[in-house]
């Protein structure tokens, strides 16, 4: 993202903002040094006057560019987002995204199959969500349209307009 974080600005993201006349749900927000992922392609504008850091974001809800807003709020633009981990909430492991490049998409594996259908009968699914994600200022992780003969794969698409982190 685009600027230091100050503890007031963390402080506002965890006990959530009024993005678009809505409150949002409370975030686990902290600033993170450089995980040293590759660097974007394209590359992102550069300001030699303006600091640029990471922040890890885990968030409750999924509202269109949430992320940006949020963090755009707080006076610390977005410049890339990545998604590391969908957090079911469901009292099993994160959906795990790691060592997917950006386009790449991976199949869920048995057990996640199951917990995402339990997810959707049971009512918190669905456009909602339900569950948690993890963001990391990079290119986001998301679900894409199901390719062939494979069922509900995830993607580092940076198009997504899922939740993620931001840098």
């Amino acid at each position: 993202m685009e600027g230091l974080p100050s503890e007031e600005a963390l402080g506002r993201l965890r006990t959530g903002l009024v993005i678009q006349g809505q409150r949002t749900l409370p975030a686990q927000a902290r600033a993170i040094a450089d995980p040293g992922w590759p660097e974007r392609d394209p590359p992102i504008r550069v300001r030699q006057s303006i600091p640029t850091s990471w922040l890890e974001l885990e968030l409750r809800e999924g509202r269109n560019r949430q992320v940006r807003r949020m963090t755009a709020a707080v006076g610390l633009p977005t410049l890339r987002l990545l998604r590391v981990a969908i957090d079911l909430m469901d009292g099993g492991p994160p959906l795990n995204l790691e060592g997917l490049a950006p386009g790449e998409w991976r199949p869920v594996d048995d057990d996640e199959q199951r917990r995402l259908q339990s997810l959707l009968q049971s009512g918190r699914g669905g456009r909602a969500g339900g569950g948690s994600c993890f963001w990391h200022a990079s290119r986001s992780r998301t679900r894409q349209a199901d390719p062939p003969e494979t069922g509900m794969p995830w993607s580092t698409d940076s198009t997504s307009r899922a939740p993620t982190t931001a840098s």
